[in-house]
């Protein structure tokens, strides 16, 4: 029985230091609130011409292209070990 009252006091420590922690008692000083923006930021820069564009192949084709290391659009043995064995690693079979 005392394991719950033990439990029931440390979960009311634990709410009460977090009441006092997020409660935010020190504001921020109003001359750094209010102060200008510098000088080089309220120079605007002009916007390009044409928005850059994402890549157009899909996530399986990254993903494929990441495990295809010798670029003849087949994933061996090999390849699949390139990608995931450590350098050390010595193919002692052909993949086929």
């Amino acid at each position: 029985m005392w394991r719950y009252f033990a439990g029931a006091g440390a979960a009311l420590l634990l709410a009460t230091a977090g009441f006092f922690f997020f409660r935010g008692g020190a504001a921020a000083p109003a001359a750094i609130a209010l102060a200008a923006p510098p000088a080089a930021a309220s120079q605007a820069q002009p916007l390009p011409d044409a928005a850059p564009e994402a890549d157009a192949r899909t996530r399986e084709q990254k993903r494929f292209d990441r495990i295809d290391k010798d670029r003849d659009g087949r994933i061996t043995n090999i390849s699949r070990c390139a990608a995931s064995c450590s350098p050390r690693w010595t193919p002692t079979m052909t993949a086929g």
